[in-house]
């Protein structure tokens, strides 16, 4: 999925800024203090973190999206 597609899917047009991308795998535990260490700007651009869950059962994407990231899943690994 593309930086583009992503914005089509959530509507609200185009975002800007930077799209940080962290792929994710059985990692409920460890994500959230991942997510707390990107910074909510980088040189004035505003961040966008995509989760990419690749088939976790341990509720990673969750965890991902209530840290406010954006998720796309994997069904399998």
């Amino acid at each position: 999925m593309s930086a583009a597609q992503l914005e089509a899917a959530q509507g609200g047009g185009r975002w800007g800024g930077i799209l940080v991308c962290v792929p994710a795998f059985e990692e409920v535990e460890s994500l959230p203090a991942v997510l707390a260490e990107i910074p909510q700007e980088v040189a004035g651009l505003r961040t966008h973190i995509l989760v990419i869950d690749d088939g976790s059962r341990d509720g990673t994407a969750d965890v991902a999206r209530a840290h406010g990231a954006h998720v796309v899943s994997h069904p399998v690994n």
